[in-house]
């Protein structure tokens, strides 16, 4: 069983089977599967079959009877063209069902046209053995077929793979040629090092490379050397002097490591090459030696084996010429090591043994061998050529699984589960165990049986590399041992991950791992290359500096006129050369004049001088040489050094350059603007004059004072007075006169009259004052004085608050003003924030600095601007709002315009790769190149680029009478093909498609979601903002509801009840402190008046109540005065056993021991507690709210017991103490302000978020639907561009441009050749070129249609090329004999897909033409055997004209002339009719 992708130049044996089987249209949705499902006839079938997707891909599998078959398990895409495949050995009755699958296409829906055929093996054996004929016959290199036009002469085959890389290997040495030139032509003194000739070097190798032989007897072709060494060598013998080229580079030891990634003797001889500048005329030498050429290398395959192909390489290495190199082949291995160098490098390719720490695995592996290597720290790196591992390249982005391996014990790690059949597979692991001195074994197992020696991995900070290339027998398994049996005291931690792959996927991974460390070894190189070049730099320019110094001449005084003469004495006496120009030393010629140096008297040409400086005798300016020049620079130099105190700047201009306020002025002196150009520039800034004086004056060499003294009094008096003090006064437009033309001294300007030396003009003040009110500006000063006194100072510079003041005044349309503005920014009001609006206050927003000056600004504001920046800082990231805001605004018409963009270009693209005619002018224009460039170098071209159509139009005739253009245009119509000027009206869509570029559309794709991200951003900094003005609020109302409550506890009480609430909350804070030998004052003195009433009597009068304490005293004892004997007695129980029994318990007991007084102080605490005071409701409420008070108020309030034990006075009076505390203890714990109700701060909603979160969702799909249009667009417009033929990379505006403007040419010629008549209309004609027609004698196809239809020029089976009568074409209404169905009448022809309609006895069928045997010709001998019934509804010609046949009696007619029976038919318009059926034939 085999499928190939069949190409139109190789017929294969399903093309020849299915060739009469015209194509079936397959529509599979997008996301689903359409089977067709087809049953073997008979045994021993054979089912063959060919399709074609239309565009993109689409997967393709079979299965028979359920089973899928493996080798038809595909996904095919639309560049593989027709697709075709035999299924032999089907069993009889089986069901096969080919499937299309669409599932993994979510977006488009794909077309497919498909055949199939179900043969016999003897049909499939005929193909299979013409096929090989045609392939023998056609594409022989021999053979070459007579025609009778060199057009439509058959090419010799060549392969498509060799021509393509053939292009791209001479296309690549292009570029790299063009590049290496374009650098040397930056620095022309400076030599290329590695680094810009690396593109060059890699190109020639990769071409002497190509199709080189592998002879293992030559010393030379042992890896890592490579193979076509031995061929450069050769230059020895075809050059008569290679300057040591061939023996430096058989002398040149390559480092040990690096000789692997191709730093070889072949490398270094390039080198070498480039540097003496041999390797054109060496290259050159060996290509013309064939039999030297065909000894190293294929003829056929490889690039040198064409003489041509080798000519046009060595054509563009001649470009180099006068390009210096400065080549230094590698001696050193980078600090690489045997233990730090990859053991995959050493393989010359990726299957080949382990060069190092090889390991055989052992049965029941059938074939497989492990590599060891112990690689870097990082598991993912790619930074130096250790890390350039194909196990590192599988397995990067792979998690990493840590593991622990406990002690005594093992973990398998599975790596290849069961397969029912043999498998190559290759693994890649990577492992590294943690600790200081740990150590664990691993070993390969293929199911339980060890297959592989035991590996020792031990803790590092490295991690250990391991590939397996192994081949396992089916119904086995492989995993990873790693034993930790040898300890009984630690568990081992290990990290690893592994992957599987095929074989094909590793290969790939070693080129890449391969291709990475030649990339870091190149930059290593380059590295060294560049320092070495620096220092090359500063040698030249030292040897440089050398030479001038030698050729400068001696500096002459400027005083001295002596050396001056003896100078031009010098000149005269033969010092000088008139034959060449002193500085270049280019001869004079005619046109290269001699001129004189005024300084230095030497001859010199125009070009060496071009400088003009003020001559130091005369004063006048002149035309100096370049060494004068730069001594006149040098001399002035050192006097501005001189006035500088030797410092090279003047220390106020330097501190000017320290200020970033004047980097903009600097700048624009690094431009070449002239010092005094820039002080106005700094003049209309505002800066100071002061400032302005000092950067002009140290900067302007002619308009400083140091210049004054450095060359004369002339350049002083033409020093430009740039800073003047403004005047208000009437100008006077005069010319002054020219100190250089007119001696002003000796003029009239300057006479000594006796009144000028009496009495000099001077003017008086009442002269000036009077001159000033005559012709002073007294408006302007009013004006400037009236709006100083208004300006108020402001921190922005006069521009900046100009522009904002600018941009304020648009907002007066806008309700409220500037105030209005701000209020919809702060609400994010969209309906007012339109996008002039919001594109004027992103203009005008403030800039971080003004952000920071004015965030929390608390001074007077006098300007506007600052007022509104002042405003707007007060929302936080207010500039990055407004960007989002115009993001917003601008979106819909930003998307709306993409999206036009995207369709136009899909658009024009899906009409390129649709359209039919545009390949037959391709195919057209190909065939009369190649006939024009026939023995050139670009005969036998395969396809051109579109910029070369254009060279139609001005390719003219030998007479200048028509282009070859207009050529094309009249062969189209000559040959009948008038349908291709439709190409005319087909491409509409590229006027607007040639207008947009794809690399614009996908940036601005890419500006919209950055636009997005954005906006997400800032609603999520929002959402912080959110979050902390909540906090903030909800903890200010904590802190009010806590101000609050002290408030309310820091009243005063005036009552018993109330004093002694107070006291015991006032005191919450020190109860914790209070002891029996240290109290706090206000308890203190509580517990020490109860106390003292051991001791006092009856007589004793209480203090006034002036405290709570006091008052609560004078309660108490009030209260023993009325208390009973009885119920002091009642008091005494059992010892209590919470605080509030414990507090009845010391009352009862300190009443008992003031019997003789009669005094009861709990009666007095109860009495306190019950009278009233103004703070009763405060207390009765906090009572309410506070369960342990209220317990406590309502014990107190209950009638007690008399005591029927009393106690001892001193121990009773210190337990009812400590109960006591107790009590204001729990009472004080249960009372704080934490039982308040926590306060609960509704959450704070910003507009921006509220606003903006809708709008970023909406964004968010919109930006998906349109990110869905721009991959539609991509992909199509790369199959557009690799359609045309040009690069995937290239812009669609300059592909979609060159074609428009080729089809405007090809409508241009067309509408002028009609014009002059050149172009007769178009003719009707049935058939058109490519069509498969039946004639009479046989199926033939359509090669062109001339003479105005009345030759007709076709192909037959038997005959390349024959000339045919267009009634020999079988039409509607002709006899015919079918090989399948017999006699039949023709009733309509498609030969635009080779089909026919035939009406046969027993119904109508659609037949190819090649199914139609002959056409039959009526006679009266065979009529009545070729006899065809007539059947209902069938038309017919009637002698009335043209009815439809509804029934014939009695019988049913037939053709010819022998018919019978009376035809019922029926006409449009004459109605149903009678006719005999004798008069009665077909009308198809």
């Amino acid at each position: 069983m085999t499928t190939t992708d069949a190409l139109d130049a190789l017929p294969t044996p399903a093309s020849f089977l299915l060739q009469a089987i015209s194509m079936e249209m397959l529509r599979v949705p997008r996301g689903e599967t359409i089977a067709v499902p087809t049953q073997a006839p008979a045994h021993e079938r054979v089912l063959a079959w060919q399709f074609a997707v239309h565009a993109f891909d689409i997967g393709f599998r079979v299965e028979v009877d359920g089973e899928p078959c493996a080798q038809f398990r595909h996904r095919y895409n639309a560049v593989d063209k027709l697709v075709e495949g035999i299924l032999e050995d089907v069993p009889v009755g089986s069901l096969v069902v080919l499937t299309w699958d669409n599932q993994y296409s979510r977006l488009r829906t794909k077309e497919v046209s498909y055949r199939l055929l179900w043969t016999t093996h003897q049909a499939l054996h005929a193909a299979r053995e013409a096929a090989n004929e045609y392939n023998i016959k056609y594409n022989n290199d021999v053979y070459r077929a007579r025609s009778t036009s060199a057009v439509d002469r058959p090419k010799a085959f060549r392969s498509p793979r060799t021509t393509a890389s053939h292009d791209a290997l001479l296309q690549r040495l292009e570029t790299a040629v063009v590049d290496t030139v374009s650098l040397f032509m930056e620095q022309p003194n400076v030599p290329l090092h590695a680094g810009a000739a690396r593109d060059l070097v890699l190109a020639l190798e990769a071409i002497l490379r190509h199709g080189i032989h592998v002879h293992p007897a030559d010393m030379y072709d042992e890896w890592p050397e490579e193979a076509y060494f031995g061929f450069l060598i050769q230059t020895r013998d075809v050059l008569r002097d290679d300057a040591s080229v061939v023996a430096d580079a058989q002398l040149f030891t390559p480092p040990p490591s690096m000789r692997y990634v191709g730093w070889s003797r072949a490398r270094a001889f390039l080198f070498y090459a480039l540097n003496r500048g041999l390797l054109h005329r060496a290259l050159e030498n060996l290509i013309k030696r064939r039999s030297l050429v065909a000894r190293f290398y294929e003829p056929e395959m490889a690039f040198l084996g064409s003489y041509t192909r080798a000519k046009a390489a060595i054509s563009l290495l001649s470009a180099l010429h006068g390009v210096t190199f400065a080549l230094a082949p590698l001696q050193d291995d980078l600090n690489v090591s045997f233990s730090t160098f990859p053991p995959t490098l050493y393989m010359e390719d990726a299957m080949a043994p382990f060069a190092t720490s090889e390991l055989v695995l052992s049965d029941p592996v059938e074939e497989g061998d492990v590599l060891r290597f112990d690689g870097a720290s990082e598991p993912d790196a790619f930074e130096s050529i250790r890390e350039c591992t194909p196990m590192r390249y599988l397995l990067l982005g792979q998690p990493i699984i840590d593991v622990v391996i406990r002690r005594s014990q093992s973990l398998a790690i599975p790596l290849w589960e069961r397969n029912d059949a043999a498998s190559n597979l290759v693994v890649a692991l990577q492992l590294r165990l943690l600790g200081n001195s740990a150590q664990v074994r691993l070993s390969l197992q293929c199911g339980e049986v060890p297959v592989s020696p035991v590996l020792t991995l031990s803790a590092s900070t490295q991690w250990t590399e391991l590939l397996i290339r192994a081949t396992l027998p089916s119904h086995q398994c492989l995993s990873l041992l790693i034993d930790n049996r040898n300890t009984m005291v630690w568990s081992k931690h290990v990290y690893y991950r592994a992957r599987v792959v095929s074989v094909a996927d590793y290969v790939h991974a070693w080129e890449a791992s391969r291709g990475a460390a030649e990339a870091i070894c190149w930059k290593l190189v380059i590295q060294r290359a560049l320092s070495a070049t620096s220092t090359i730099i500063a040698e030249l320019e030292a040897d440089e500096e050398r030479l001038l110094q030698q050729q400068r001449p001696p500096v002459i005084p400027q005083e001295s006129e002596t050396s001056y003469s003896e100078l031009l004495f010098g000149s005269w006496l033969g010092a000088r050369s008139d034959a060449a120009c002193g500085q270049c030393m280019e001869p004079f010629s005619l046109f290269r004049r001699a001129q004189e140096c005024p300084m230095c008297l030497k001859q010199c040409c125009a070009n060496c001088t071009r400088h003009v400086i003020p001559l130091p005798r005369s004063g006048d300016d002149g035309y100096v040489c370049d060494r004068c020049y730069l001594k006149a620079l040098d001399i002035e130099l050192a006097a501005r050094q001189e006035h500088t105190d030797g410092r090279g700047e003047n220390a106020a201009l330097e501190a000017l350059r320290q200020n970033p306020s004047m980097d903009k002025y600097f700048k624009m002196l690094s431009f070449g603007v002239p010092a005094s150009a820039v002080g106005q520039k700094m003049q209309q800034d505002y800066i100071d004059a002061d400032i302005i004086h000092v950067f002009t004056s140290a900067l302007d060499p002619t308009g400083a004072s140091t210049s004054a003294r450095s060359h004369g009094p002339a350049a002083s008096s033409r020093s430009p007075m740039l800073l003047r003090k403004k005047s208000n006064l009437r100008k006077l437009h005069w010319t002054a006169l020219d100190a250089k033309k007119v001696d002003v001294q000796s003029s009239i300007w300057h006479r000594q009259t006796d009144k000028r030396r009496k009495a000099p003009m001077a003017l008086s003040s009442s002269d000036l004052d009077r001159l000033v009110d005559l012709f002073g500006d007294n408006t302007t000063t009013k004006s400037m004085k009236k709006t100083a006194s208004k300006a108020g100072f402001s921190a922005l510079d006069a521009r900046r608050s100009n522009n904002i003041n600018i941009a304020l005044s648009r907002f007066k349309s806008i309700a409220n003003g500037v105030s209005g503005v701000i209020a919809a920014l702060t609400a994010c009001d969209l309906s007012i924030l339109h996008v002039d609006l919001l594109q004027t206050l992103d203009e005008i927003a403030p800039t971080p600095a003004e952000a920071k000056r004015y965030s929390n600004f608390r001074g007077k504001v006098t300007d506007p601007a600052e007022g509104f920046l002042i405003e707007l800082a007060k929302q936080p990231r207010v500039a990055e709002k407004i960007k989002s805001l115009l993001y917003v605004v601008l979106y819909k018409s930003m998307a709306a315009a993409l999206r036009q963009q995207l369709e136009a270009i899909a658009v024009a693209a899906r009409d390129i790769l649709q359209s039919e005619r545009l390949p037959r002018y391709f195919e057209i224009v190909l065939a009369l190149g190649n006939v024009l460039n026939e023995g050139t170098e670009h005969a036998d071209a395969s396809g051109v680029t579109l910029a070369s159509l254009l060279k139609l139009s001005e390719t003219r005739s030998m007479d200048q009478s028509i282009t070859l253009l207009q050529y094309l245009m009249t062969l189209i119509h000559a040959r009948g093909e008038t349908d291709l000027f439709q190409i005319l009206h087909e491409f509409a869509s590229l006027e607007t498609a040639q207008r947009y570029s794809n690399v614009l559309c996908l940036s601005q794709c890419a500006l919209l979601q950055k636009g997005l991200a954005n906006l997400k951003y800032e609603i999520k900094e929002e959402k912080l903002q959110e979050h902390v003005l909540w906090e903030r609020a909800q903890h200010q109302a904590q802190n009010q509801q806590k101000q609050a409550i002290v408030r309310q506890n820091s009243v005063a009480p005036s009552g018993g009840r109330s004093a002694l609430l107070s006291a015991i909350r006032r005191q919450a804070s020190t109860v914790d402190a209070i002891d029996e030998g240290d109290e706090a004052p206000p308890r203190g003195a509580l517990l020490a008046a109860i106390r003292q009433q051991h001791a006092n009597t009856k007589d004793v009068a209480s203090p006034p109540a002036t405290t709570p304490q006091h008052a609560l005293l004078a309660a108490i004892r009030q209260r023993s005065e009325n208390q009973t004997e009885s119920t002091s007695r009642a008091a005494e129980a059992s010892p209590p056993a919470d605080p509030r029994a414990a507090l009845f318990a010391a009352i009862k007991k300190k009443a008992s021991t003031h019997e003789a007084g009669g005094e009861n102080p709990r009666a007095a605490l109860m009495a306190a507690l019950r009278t009233p005071s103004p703070d009763s409701a405060t207390a009765k409420t906090a009572a309410a709210t506070d369960n342990s008070r209220a317990a406590l108020m309502t014990a107190l309030r209950q009638p007690k017991s008399t005591p029927t034990t009393p106690a001892s006075p001193e121990p009773s009076a210190t337990g009812g103490r400590n109960a006591l505390l107790a009590a204001i203890r729990k009472e004080t714990r249960n009372v704080p302000t934490n039982a308040t109700t926590p306060v609960v701060v509704a959450p704070v909603v910003l507009p921006f978020v509220t606003v903006m979160e809708k709008q970023a969702a909406d964004i968010a799909e919109d930006l998906a639907k349109l990110q869905d249009d721009v991959t539609v667009m991509t992909e199509a417009w790369l199959q557009a561009a690799q359609y045309l033929g040009e690069s995937p990379s290239s812009s669609s505006d300059y592909v979609l441009g060159l074609l428009h403007r080729f089809i405007m040419d090809v409508k241009v010629a067309y509408k002028l050749l009609v014009a002059k008549g050149h172009l007769p209309p178009a003719h009707a004609s049935t058939t058109s070129v490519g069509d498969s027609i039946a004639t009479v004698f046989g199926p033939a196809v359509v090669l062109a249609v001339r003479h105005a239809g009345a030759q007709i020029e076709v192909k037959f089976a038997w005959a390349q090329s024959a000339f045919l009568n267009p009634a020999s074409i079988l039409q509607p209404s002709d006899r015919v004999m079918c090989r399948l169905f017999g006699c039949g009448i023709v009733t309509a022809t498609n030969y635009g897909r080779g089909l026919l309609c035939v009406r046969f006895p027993f119904g109508f069928a659609t037949l190819r033409v090649d199914d139609i045997l002959y056409r039959i010709v009526l006679s009266s001998v065979d009529a009545h055997d070729q006899a065809l019934e007539m059947r209902h509804g069938d038309p017919i010609q009637t002698p009335f004209g043209p009815a439809t046949l509804l029934s014939v009696t009695p019988r049913g007619c037939v053709y010819g002339p022998s018919a019978s029976g009376l035809v019922h038919a029926i006409n449009p318009g004459l109605g149903h009719l009678y006719v005999d059926a004798k008069h009665v034939t077909f009308a198809y």
